[in-house]
Order: C-alpha cells, then sequence, then structure tokens
C-alpha cells in the first residue's frame, strides 16, 4: 500500500483496478486513504468474493464497480472504457457549468463533485466556509444544475438587514399587517417559489427567525 500511495502522489491517474486482497492488507484501505487525501479518482475492484458488508463499505468510499475473479480481459477493458468516458463527461459537465469556481486540485475537483451529487437532490444544503471561499459561487452552481434551473435563484444576507425589517424580506407581508403596511409586500420565498434560495450569513439571523424558518424548510 505505500508504494501505491507514493505513486498516486506523485503521477496524474486516471482510474485504478486494485485488488480487494493485498496479501495481509485490504485492498479498500487504498481506496480510503485517497479519499482521505482528497484523490479522487475512480476504482473498480478485483476480488474472487465478497460480502454484502464489503460491498456496502465499498459504494460509501465511491467505488464505481467490481469484477469477479477470474475474468475475462475484454469484460474489464470494456469496464474501464466506461469509466473514463463517464469521467471525462463529468469534467466536461463541470467546465460549462461550474467555471466560475476556479482550481484545478484534487479538493477543488471533489467540491465540484459535491456539487453535482447534491445539485440532484431537493435536499436543504449547509454551506460553510471562510468569508470569500465563493459560498454564493457553490450555491449559485448547485441552482444551475439543479432541475430548478429554470426558476428564481434568490440571496439574502442575513447579517446586513435590521432584524426588524429581516421578517419582511423573508416572508413579506399583507397590506394592513401594521402601521404604514399600505400595500401587500412578496417575500424572497414566494419570489423565488420553485427555485433557490441562498441565506448567506444564516448563523448571524436572531433566533426567534431561526424558528420561523423551521417551518419553511424542511
Amino acid at each position: 500500500i505505500a508504494g501505491s500511495q507514493r505513486i498516486i502522489s506523485e503521477k496524474k491517474i486516471d482510474i485504478i483496478i486494485c485488488d480487494l486482497v493485498l496479501g495481509k492488507e485490504d485492498g479498500l484501505d487504498v481506496v480510503k486513504w485517497c479519499r482521505e487525501n482528497s484523490y479522487n479518482i475512480p476504482f473498480i475492484l478485483m476480488t474472487a468474493y465478497a460480502s454484502s458488508a464489503t460491498a456496502l463499505e465499498s459504494v460509501k468510499l465511491g467505488v464505481v464497480d467490481y469484477i469477479t475473479k477470474p475474468f475475462d480481459m475484454d469484460h474489464l477493458a470494456t469496464m474501464v472504457r466506461e469509466v473514463i468516458t463517464s469521467r471525462k463527461n463529468e469534467d466536461s459537465e463541470f467546465y460549462t457549468e461550474l467555471d466560475e469556481i476556479k482550481g484545478k486540485s484534487n479538493a477543488i475537483k471533489n467540491v465540484k463533485k459535491y456539487i453535482m451529487d447534491v445539485a440532484k437532490t431537493d435536499s436543504t444544503i449547509l454551506i460553510t466556509g471562510e468569508s470569500g471561499t465563493g459560498k454564493e459561487l457553490v450555491a449559485r452552481a448547485v441552482h444551475r444544475l439543479s432541475h430548478r434551473a429554470l426558476k428564481p435563484f434568490k440571496t439574502i444576507n442575513c447579517s446586513a438587514i435590521p432584524y426588524d425589517l429581516l421578517e419582511s424580506e423573508l416572508f413579506g407581508y399583507k397590506r394592513g399587517a401594521f402601521t404604514g403596511a399600505s400595500y401587500d409586500k412578496k417575500g424572497i420565498f414566494e419570489l423565488a417559489n420553485g427555485g433557490s434560495i441562498f441565506l448567506d450569513e444564516i448563523g448571524e439571523m436572531p433566533l426567534f427567525l431561526q424558528s420561523k424558518l423551521l417551518r419553511v424548510i424542511p
């Protein structure tokens, strides 16, 4: 395993075909090491047998396929071609949809892969990072790659608006709801109906408003 780690660190690797049993060592340890060190390299595992527990763990680690020994070399070659083609297609999508997120490091590639994965869901997403790291870029990329792409994308900075106005910006109000409410106002949730909302600096939002958000955000 130490030798493979050195090669992976020094070379550009497109795909790894690895035996599940490496003497006294475990092939999954190679996969784990790659993931822990941000090497998002596709793996095909070779095995004479595989338990359901091993199969489940390999899926969680992102192993793309298994091949059972003894195997046909033509079948393995087909698997490799399919994985490489799929990876090239993913890279192409990265460049067209994620071009605002700069960088070629393995860490950036992993971020882009996560964006692609979560964009396929309707889940509420927590994006964390220091100021200036591009959290809004990530949110916009998720929106563009989702089925909501043709719907509105709305953003609001929760720390930049006084808390007494923030509730109105989020949820709107009806005419006559309070003194001075001379017209109906749509909140950001209604304006973004069917689309996406990026709540920047949500940790700065007053707790009483956060509790109201829980009624809106699943």
